[in-house]
């Protein structure tokens, strides 16, 4: 029987990508709730910390890396898009959705091109997050190549280098945005609390931990004169920080429902727009029918969260778990008979 020990949870920040999928959802149908949208920025931030703490506590290929982010990432994104393209295909018309070939195939591969209005948007619109995602999965599995040791100073230099190319460089098109964008900078610092950290949050002692990731978000802050958008990401390693502080001392309880959200959380996020369409659509008819405008009722907004939410918890459990159980099987099979 073929056995793969699974890395330990870290309950915090299940229970910040809970909150960061939810505050998105509801910055997308509660314009009051503006704080929402920085929910990327928790993403983006545990997204290096994972990175980095996983592959320091166990060593992987750059092949190997990069075919786990394809298992975890790839199979529902595309999922996505082509459940959108056949609501449009039906008649149901998706948010800023082109069913064209070229932006279909080019969103399914994290090219980014720029759409008629001049906008970096994916087919589905949360896809944008994903191009960035993918890009830093992609620069990681070089920095892989590197000594263990090394790997972070590398990453730093890196991606520094490629935001102060964006900034004193013309604009290039869609992906000269994107992969000099000061984003990237909230992966680094992830990276680094993933190694201040550790997997076990036992690396450093928490003095030193708490010091050496306020000295990273005082940087962002002191940066964010120049990119406005930094203030956001030293706010969201505050928050990282915060988090995994008080689980270090204990202080995380064990709350059930919440890491399960957690682990829904990025098809909670990726399908929201499906889900809104649909909801939407439900409300269009009903309209349509009784001659009610529902849209004006107070409970079609909390409706439409719930909904996306219940719905992505939905497609977590019954198709994100069982595809992603499946191929990594057949990932782990095929290093056996490799062997």
């Amino acid at each position: 029987m073929l056995t793969k020990q699974r890395p330990p949870e870290i309950l915090s920040l299940q229970y910040l990508r809970a909150l960061a999928a939810i505050g998105v959802l509801l910055y997308h149908r509660f314009e009051i709730f503006w704080i929402g949208a920085y929910g990327v920025d928790l993403f983006f931030v545990i997204s290096g910390f994972v990175m980095i703490a996983t592959t320091d506590a166990k060593d992987k290929s750059p092949s190997a890396f990069l075919l786990d982010r394809v298992i975890r990432v790839v199979p529902m994104y595309w999922i996505a898009i082509l459940s959108a393209g056949l609501l449009v295909w039906i008649g149901i018309p998706v948010h800023q959705y082109d069913a064209s070939i070229i932006p279909v195939i080019s969103s399914m591969l994290f090219i980014p091109y720029e759409n008629m209005d001049g906008e970096t948007w994916p087919v589905i619109l949360q896809g944008w997050t994903l191009n960035y995602e993918m890009y830093f999965y992609a620069v990681f599995s070089l920095i892989l190549f590197i000594r263990q040791d090394l790997r972070i100073w590398a990453l730093t230099g890196c991606f520094v280098a490629l935001v102060t190319l964006g900034q004193i460089a013309p604009p290039q098109g869609a992906a000269f945005k994107i992969y000099t964008n000061s984003l990237l900078l909230e992966f680094l610092a992830g990276a680094i609390l993933g190694r201040t950290y550790g997997l076990t949050l036992q690396n450093v002692s928490v003095l030193r931990a708490v010091l050496i990731s306020i000295i990273l978000a005082g940087s962002l802050f002191a940066c964010s004169h120049l990119l406005g958008r930094l203030a956001w990401s030293g706010l969201a390693v505050l928050v990282v920080v915060a988090a995994l502080t008080s689980e270090r001392l204990g202080w995380a309880p064990n709350v059930s429902w919440l890491r399960f959200l957690g682990a829904a959380s990025f098809s909670i996020y990726i399908f929201q727009q499906l889900f809104f369409t649909l909801s939407g659509t439900l409300l269009s008819d009903l309209t349509a029918l009784s001659g009610i405008n529902f849209r004006y009722l107070w409970f079609w907004r909390p409706m439409d969260v719930a909904i996306a939410a219940g719905g992505g918890a939905l497609i977590y459990m019954f198709i994100e778990k069982p595809v992603g159980r499946y191929l990594k099987s057949i990932s782990l099979r095929a290093k056996v008979v490799a062997a």
